[in-house]
């Protein structure tokens, strides 16, 4: 049989066994209440980062706002280029067409030109 403890001995050991028990609770107590805090100040600090995460992205669309109007100013302008090059391109288009019939108008009146001076030489 196993060695009796005597009683003043069993009520120590009973009582640190108390003691202990009481300790881990109050450790445990302790870790929880800091995990609660902790996870409070990270919730905390993910709200200011989701805050400062928005701010981010309304100053990004922002700039995508105003880089938008410049781009859009800028279509404009290449359109109202686009348009001048087209008249320019059909002023030219005439201005030839025009040089073709005068030129042919020119060789016109230098034939009749000569022919009227070779009617007039022919008459004595």
């Amino acid at each position: 049989p196993p060695p009796a403890i005597p009683p003043a001995t069993g009520d120590i050991i009973g009582s640190e066994k108390a003691a202990t028990e009481t300790a881990k609770r109050d450790v445990e107590a302790l870790q929880q209440s800091t995990e609660e805090e902790r996870k409070k100040a990270e919730e905390k600090k993910s709200r200011g980062r989701k805050k400062g995460r928005i701010r981010e992205l309304e100053e990004i669309r922002a700039e995508l706002a105003e880089s938008e109007l410049v781009l859009l100013g800028k279509e404009r302008e290449l359109l109202e280029r686009d348009q001048t090059v087209q008249v320019l391109r059909e002023e030219l288009e005439i201005e030839r067409k025009l040089r073709g019939l005068l030129t042919k108008d020119k060789q016109k009146a230098e034939e009749e030109a000569a022919l009227a001076i070779g009617l007039c030489r022919s008459i004595p």
